[in-house]
């Protein structure tokens, strides 16, 4: 009986890790798209870029996508406006229908992928999304003063953490040409022991700024603009979630040791 015990006990343990590894698993961009054959083009554009992995290495996403027809118009372009362009059309925010529907003011701002590149100036990393006058959803690269450029056509999928949703044409700016390739960066924390002390000179040296504090700050947008309610994730987000399972991991091979010792098995 106490042997019967022992099994049982040690099966629900591999049950719970097994249950917690599949609710620490990540999206899958690749097969999400995979389902639908009007994105087929897109999906090989950014498996083919590297950029596939990437957004499945985050933790929330929504992705901005258009149908062949639209993917053909980059697919001839170099393989760095390709990876920047898709990169601008991936924001680091889960957005569906219900979510813009309840905005309380007509334009907000989101940080998009090409952001974490370190290559953006000003608000080349943001996309706006504008709701008009007659409903319609609007998208556009920058903050308040965007150039809205595609139009909003229907949400693909969306169940958090992962959305698409099909725009009319894909957001490419200019200035998006004469950018060099980018990946986006992984957030590091320097040790403190590796980081360089300042020198005596620095220290007394150290010059006071006759600006105020508020000289060098961004622009803030307009009434009707906002920024994004929700921060966006750390990179990091998505394997802290799958390395979640080792903790039931070790409380069972712990528990399953005691009781193996207690039993004599």
């Amino acid at each position: 009986m106490e042997t019967q015990n022992w099994l049982f006990f040690a099966a629900v343990c591999l049950l719970s890790i097994s249950s917690a590894s599949a609710a620490g698993g990540s999206f899958n961009i690749t097969e999400t798209l995979a389902k639908y054959s009007d994105y087929n083009q897109f999906n090989q554009l950014l498996s083919q870029t590297g950029l596939a992995d990437d957004i499945n290495n985050l933790g929330t996403a929504t992705v901005l996508v258009v149908n062949d027809g639209g993917a053909g118009s980059i697919s001839g372009q170099s393989k760095q406006v390709i990876k920047n362009t898709l990169m601008l059309n991936v924001i680091m925010d889960y957005l569906d229908s219900n979510k813009i529907k309840s905005w309380k003011r007509r334009s907000v701002t989101f940080t998009t992928m090409y952001q974490r590149t370190g290559e953006a100036s000003g608000d080349q990393g943001q996309i706006n999304i504008t709701k008009s006058d007659n409903n319609q959803v609007q998208f556009g690269n920058g903050g308040a003063d965007a150039q809205l450029t595609a139009t909003m056509q229907k949400v693909v999928t969306a169940v958090s953490p992962l959305s698409v949703i099909e725009i009319s044409n894909l957001i490419q700016p200019q200035w998006i040409y004469n950018k060099k390739a980018s990946s986006p960066k992984k957030a590091t924390s320097p040790s403190p022991s590796n980081a360089p002390a300042p020198s005596r000179r620095h220290r007394k040296e150290a010059p006071q700024s006759a600006e105020s504090p508020e000289a060098d700050s961004p622009p803030q947008p307009d009434a009707d603009a906002e920024s994004s309610d929700t921060p966006a994730p750390a990179p990091g987000g998505a394997h802290s979630a799958a390395s979640s399972p080792s903790a039931p991991a070790a409380a069972c091979a712990v528990l399953l040791g005691l009781m193996a010792f207690a039993t004599g098995f």
